[in-house]
């Protein structure tokens, strides 16, 4: 199995030995980036290139870089980290959602430091609701869903009546009376009292582990012909 990439921008020594310390686990093909030449211009490379990335460098730097970015859209955005040169903290900096945060709590793990997640559903509800299991899908645009996460978290809770287990199974609240919704749908065959898309206050996941197939017959054709 091929090993997912990771650049390290390492421009200084103490950084480099870190980033020998990443390669050196063999978890991750790693390319490594040292002096000479300019960080800001290979943080911007990163970015504007979408190259899943840790700069192991001051956050001051990735944010003033950020200001002459043309940032691609979010949904193709590439795991961004920062870290301190000693490993102590890996801070996602963009694509949360898209990769960094997991690749923040791998690389903390490697090194036995800490990942600082600053995504607050992930924060408050220990799940990211745009980032689905193998099987589902979320339905809707990014930013009716960007709606909707704020509708959540200005009130709190959800009707979770109708939800895939897996958000069933997180730490938003349960509330059957909440006009907020989270809904799967499964195959085919949609429920009509549900929208088939995602709105402000309805958020709609499709399984694709369930299938529908129809059988073209007569009308009232005896079953004993279909059994």
């Amino acid at each position: 199995m091929n090993k997912p990439k990771l650049r390290i921008l390492a421009p200084t020594t103490q950084s480099a030995q870190l980033a020998n310390m990443i390669l050196q686990k063999e978890v991750f093909d790693v390319e490594i980036w040292t002096r000479p030449g300019s960080v800001t211009e290979q943080i911007k490379t990163s970015i504007e290139g979408q190259i899943p990335t840790l700069a192991i460098c001051a956050l001051g730097i990735i944010a003033r870089t950020l200001a002459t970015c043309q940032l691609p859209s979010k949904e193709n955005t590439a795991a961004f980290i920062c870290a301190t040169e000693n490993g102590d903290s890996f801070i996602p900096v963009l694509g949360g959602h898209k990769g960094a945060n997991a690749l923040a709590g791998t690389l903390a793990d490697m090194i036995h430091g800490q990942p600082i997640i600053t995504t607050v559903s992930d924060q408050r509800f220990d799940i990211a609701l745009d980032q689905t299991p193998m099987g589902w899908r979320l339905m809707g645009s990014t930013q009716v869903f960007s709606v909707f996460m704020q509708n959540l978290l200005e009130q709190g809770a959800a009707d979770l009546s109708d939800a895939p287990l897996w958000v069933k199974g997180s730490d938003i609240p349960h509330d059957s009376s909440s006009p907020l919704k989270i809904v799967a749908l499964y195959g085919i065959g949609l429920d009509c009292k549900f929208p088939s898309v995602s709105t402000s206050k309805t958020l709609i996941y499709h399984s694709s582990s369930h299938v529908s197939i129809g059988i073209g017959c007569e009308r009232n054709c005896p079953k004993e012909y279909i059994l």
